[in-house]
């Protein structure tokens, strides 16, 4: 009888089996009520983030949960939402932090495009600082900056001193996300120089451990990726 009661101890203490749902944030957009639904222990393998939208006699979802940081968030989320189309389309927008107090992300911008099949990941990226202007409720193109972050073993971007932000235009297209730099010649020049300046004192400080040197080549490799467009 003991060992009994104490396997149906077990069993409810075992994270598997909790499940209650939590509705982390909600929007209505048109005909659609929007909203990121959590349930089970965040940072477990089965745990559920998912991007919900509801309306009349229609519920579609999709998984928002990362391979590395699982359901974890360090901060809150939120949906942004373009108007709702005549053919009852509309972009939505996931913004989040990824990840918990020890290691995390700068802020993920997921884009989804939402029909009446469901959801169509479109893309997504680390964009800080993200605005979402509207042209008659449409929202076409993202504002923002991305980090060029020279620290390689920081628990996350604010954790690091070493780091550069480039300014960008996201450009929302229908199966993909074009990202370039609202620098002008002027500006791209001064970027690149403060770019070199740290690139150097920071190789010359850390030399060939970690692999230092292939890290900061891969860096640079987006860094002129990004500035040349």
């Amino acid at each position: 009888m003991t060992q009994r009661l104490f396997a149906l101890i077990l069993v409810f203490l075992t994270p598997s089996s909790v499940s209650a749902e939590e509705i982390l944030t909600r929007v209505q957009i048109g005909r659609y009520n929007l909203s990121i639904v959590a349930s089970g222990l965040s940072y477990l393998e089965n745990c559920e983030l998912n991007l919900v939208a509801e309306a009349h006699n229609f519920r579609r979802a999709t998984s928002l949960r990362r391979s590395f940081h699982n359901c974890m968030l360090y901060g809150p989320i939120q949906i942004t939402a373009s108007k709702v189309s005549q053919d009852g389309t509309a972009f939505v927008f996931v913004e989040a932090v990824r990840g918990g107090d020890g290691d995390h992300t700068g802020p993920i911008v997921e884009v989804f495009h939402l029909g009446l099949t469901g959801f169509r990941k479109i893309g997504e990226l680390e964009l800080f600082d993200a605005t979402y202007p509207r042209e008659e409720g449409n929202i076409l193109v993202l504002s923002g900056k991305v980090l060029f972050d020279f620290c390689d073993v920081c628990d996350g971007p604010d954790a690091s001193e070493d780091k550069i932000f480039v300014p960008v235009q996201v450009k929302i297209l229908p199966y993909s996300l074009t990202v370039r730099s609202t620098l002008n010649v002027t500006g791209k020049a001064s970027v690149a120089k403060e770019f070199e300046k740290m690139k150097n004192e920071r190789v010359a400080e850390i030399g060939q451990s970690r692999n230092y040197p292939e890290y900061v080549r891969k860096l640079e490799e987006r860094f002129r990726a990004l500035l040349a467009k």
